[in-house]
């Protein structure tokens, strides 16, 4: 079983926003491959089904991005998922808006997220996809 988690933070203000691009591709992925994705459980949002062959859980942590390890871990364990089962959706600054980049390994990179992540699982070796969200305009945050 694969568990793809989009990093983002919970509450109607922060939908849509850059730093949500994690939760939006979840909640894209689901609609697109017939996944109901409803059930909160494990501190987050998630759904389960199939990917091509692959059973699958997608999820979006209902903590904010910086503690969004807490889910991540309770879904690991329940689960039993392996590392190598894992994949983090993340937004990153550092890239321009809409690049993707895919990594099997390495560190947070600043992202405060993939860092509690990798804290609450104790390894860094999570294949990651980081979808550029540019660096905000002068006198945003």
């Amino acid at each position: 079983m694969f568990l793809v988690v989009g990093l983002g933070n919970p509450g109607p203000e922060y939908t849509n926003t850059r730093h949500n691009v994690g939760c939006s591709a979840i909640y894209m992925l689901a609609r697109k491959i017939g996944i109901n994705s409803t059930t909160a459980r494990f501190r987050a949002i998630i759904g389960k089904g199939s990917i091509a062959e692959a059973r699958v859980i997608l999820a979006q942590p209902l903590t904010y991005m910086n503690n969004s390890g807490e889910a991540v871990k309770q879904i690991v364990d329940y689960y039993k998922i392996s590392i190598d089962k894992i994949i983090i959706i993340s937004d990153d600054m550092a890239l321009p808006t809409g690049k993707i980049r895919i990594k099997e390994k390495g560190s947070a990179g600043g992202h405060n997220g993939l860092k509690s992540i990798f804290d609450y699982l104790g390894t860094q070796n999570i294949p990651r996809i980081r979808i550029g969200i540019d660096s905000p305009p002068a006198g945003c945050s």
